[in-house]
């Protein structure tokens, strides 16, 4: 009887994936994009993590534009209105998991919070996309604070239009282990 080996058959090596990609086959990885043509002014959103100490967003961003922009993510914003509700995905498109984190577009903001990040994208001249943010988790994963609101604001430099695509990824993780905030 041959003996049965994981993996690939020809060289026995077990195949891995990164947890990221862990957790999209779990069910537990979500996302939201969005293409803004000829935007002149600005767009916003509000992102609003899990009322749940041990449940944390692990998040990554990528902005995408053709013209010059500045995107700035602030941590802990004070909203008088939500605004709309965005669609989010999961990514296992054969799973029906929900994201406790939510991302809402055109909030009223009354206090932008603490400013945690900040970009400006120029204009390369040739109309390709210049972006910021990236898939990597290694290179641009925040962890973001549970039961906190993150205001992300993109605005277009004056007198430019301006195509940009926005991606949100992240995943959530139960944490056996939490800091709590005092």
């Amino acid at each position: 009887m041959a003996t049965r080996y994981p993996g690939d058959s020809m060289t026995h090596a077990s195949p891995t994936i990164d947890y990221w990609h862990h957790k999209i086959h779990e069910g537990n990885f979500f996302y939201y994009n969005e293409l803004l043509t000829a935007m002149t002014t600005t767009k916003e959103y509000t992102i609003h993590t899990a009322n749940t100490p041990n449940k944390w967003t692990h998040f990554v961003y990528l902005v995408g534009s053709n013209a010059e922009c500045n995107i700035k993510i602030y941590e802990g914003a004070t909203v008088s209105s939500a605004g709309e509700q965005c669609t989010v995905l999961n990514r296992n498109r054969n799973c029906d998991n929900v994201s406790d984190t939510l991302i809402y577009g055109a909030p009223v903001i009354t206090a932008n919070g603490t400013l945690i990040d900040e970009h400006q994208l120029g204009n390369d001249g040739v109309g390709i996309f210049n972006d910021v943010g990236g898939s990597s988790s290694e290179d641009h994963e925040l962890i973001l604070k549970y039961n906190t609101i993150y205001y992300i604001l993109i605005t277009a430099a004056a007198q430019v239009s301006c195509d940009i695509n926005v991606k949100f990824n992240w995943y959530e993780q139960e944490n056996s282990v939490y800091y709590e905030n005092d």
